[in-house]
């Protein structure tokens, strides 16, 4: 089972549960009430997670699997 897993599919993996885990974040922020004097540490929180951690993942993702699907010369 293990030995069919390549890069591609791992990072694959990782980028679906990160955009699922970003998702239920701001499912779960919609939902429940933030406390007020935890507001600014929850935009912070939001803006970390949604802002960079996403945008890396998919930079990574996508990025690397444009360099292996290049002919070698």
């Amino acid at each position: 089972m293990w030995d069919k897993l390549n890069k591609l599919s791992i990072q694959v993996i990782i980028s679906t549960i990160v955009v699922l885990a970003s998702y239920l974040f701001l499912y779960i922020l919609a939902v429940k009430p933030v406390p007020p004097e935890n507001a600014k540490l929850i935009d912070i929180l939001g803006g970390i997670i949604i802002g960079s951690t996403l945008t890396a993942v998919m930079g990574w993702l996508f990025t690397t699997s444009k360099h292996n699907n290049r002919q070698q010369p």
